[in-house]
């Protein structure tokens, strides 16, 4: 069950955002989900809107989750997964929810 999972979000535009609603909405607690997103007015009205944490930090959503989702452009997803390199562990979930990846 998610009801015992951190939940992390790298990126947090309108796709994060609309997992977001459904996850707060439904089984998981707003303390339990964390994103991260590098525009300060984004992370400002999803804490707002949601009540959720969050950072400009993404090594820190990979420390503090037990499930990461990658939500950002798939332009730099190389350049975010590198950023996180040596953070992720063995137990660590990570979602891709990424437009149109080959």
């Amino acid at each position: 069950m998610l009801t015992d999972k951190t939940i992390g979000f790298i990126g947090g535009g309108n796709m994060a955002e609309a997992l977001i609603k459904g996850l707060v909405g439904g089984t998981c607690k707003a303390e339990t989900i964390l994103v991260s997103d590098p525009a300060g007015e984004r992370l400002t009205h999803l804490e707002k809107e949601y009540g959720i944490g969050t950072t400009a930090d993404n090594r820190e959503v990979v420390r503090r989750s037990d499930i990461v989702l990658l939500a950002v452009k798939p332009q730099i997803v190389g350049d975010v997964l590198a950023g996180c390199a040596g953070t992720f562990d063995a137990d660590t979930l990570l979602v891709s929810i990424l437009a149109g990846i080959d």
